[in-house]
This record gives structure tokens, C-alpha cells and sequence, in this order.
């Protein structure tokens, strides 16, 4: 008896989705990027409190953004191929006045923000679907592309102070076809290793 085994490779453009969670916030996890003003460096502050992810902006920091990245939340097209998307969420409140969040993420010293909410609310979801619309090189072989929130405390003139909780990412790439069918070969020879037996 004879196994075949036949690779349709119309049909095998697959997505492959890989998903990055943080439910417990360690600050250590977070790397910190002013975006724009000229706040002392050492001015904000990042804790975990009960879980959750909290970020003071001082009054000095009116007028700033911040790039809260997690280092570990990396989408690398070099590693896993062409991206399809980036799609990023996470609950937040502002716990004290009127102030904007927003997912966001960062390759090659560019900025990219999406999903943005301006409230006062200290209960509300972000999220958002970054694709290469959004001015991103999501080709294979592109820079790695950091992940993270953006907060920004335009205006205020007091602290203001926020809540990050529930932060997940989810990477949908398209694997190569050589990737695709080097996985063909692989499984025809383990299923013909089998059949032997």
C-alpha cells in the first residue's frame, strides 16, 4: 500500500495568530517612551496596584504623551513572516480628569496610535486593528514592531492618573510558501516514517 500525500498550496495561505497577555502588570515588563513635550525625565510613575497597571503624569506633564510599551510584546516579521494585523486591547480609566489613551505601537522610532478614547471615565475598553494602512511595514523582513499604550495628558492642570487592566495583543501573520512547504515535506515523511512501521 502507498500514502500520498497531496499540498493544495491555493488553499494553505493560512493565517498563524500569536497572542501576547498581561494580566498581572510588572512594571519591570514596561519600558517608558516620552513622546512629545519636556517633562523631567523622572516625573511620571508606573505601579501595580492590585493588578493592575497604574501611570501618574504630573502636572509638569501637561501637554506630554507617553508610549507605555510591554518589552516583551513583539511583533517580529523577520521572525514570524509577512504581518496581516495587529490587533490590540485593553480596559482603562482615567482615574482623574479628562484625558486620551490609546493603543500603540513603535518600529523603526515611528510612532503608530489607533483606537484612541478621550473621557473622564474610569472604566472603558481600547482597542484597535493595526494593519499596513496605518503606515506600517508589516512585509517580511521589517523591523520588529513594539507593542504598547499611549497615554497623554493634554492640557491638564493637575496630576492626572490612569488604569491599564486586561492588555492583550494578537499577531496575524502569513507564513511564507518555502515555510509552508518545507511543513508539506516534513508531514509526508513522518507520515511515510508511520506507515512503515
Amino acid at each position: 500500500m502507498h500514502a500520498v500525500l497531496l499540498c493544495d498550496f491555493t488553499s494553505l495561505n493560512a493565517a498563524v495568530t500569536t497572542t501576547f497577555t498581561d494580566f498581572d502588570f510588572e512594571t519591570s515588563d514596561y519600558a517608558v517612551t516620552v513622546l512629545n513635550g519636556s517633562p523631567k525625565a523622572d516625573g511620571y510613575t508606573l505601579s501595580n496596584v492590585g493588578g493592575e497597571l497604574r501611570v501618574r503624569m504630573p502636572l509638569e506633564f501637561s501637554g506630554s504623551a507617553l508610549f507605555i510599551g510591554n518589552t516583551s510584546f513583539v511583533a517580529d516579521p523577520g521572525v514570524l513572516g509577512a504581518l496581516e494585523s495587529i490587533d490590540v486591547a485593553f480596559n482603562a480609566g482615567v482615574l482623574n480628569g479628562n484625558a486620551a489613551v490609546a493603543a500603540m505601537l513603535m518600529q523603526g522610532g515611528d510612532f503608530f496610535y489607533g483606537g484612541t478614547v478621550i473621557t473622564r471615565s474610569d472604566d472603558f475598553d481600547v482597542s484597535y486593528s493595526f494593519t499596513s494602512l496605518d503606515g506600517l511595514e508589516f512585509s517580511a523582513g521589517s523591523e520588529p514592531i513594539g507593542i504598547g499604550i499611549l497615554t497623554s495628558a493634554n492640557g491638564a492642570t493637575f496630576d492626572v492618573n490612569f488604569r491599564i487592566d486586561e492588555f492583550t495583543a494578537t499577531v496575524t501573520s502569513v507564513p511564507e510558501p518555502s515555510a509552508l512547504l518545507s511543513c508539506c515535506v516534513l508531514g509526508a515523511m513522518v507520515f511515510m516514517r508511520r506507515r512503515k512501521k
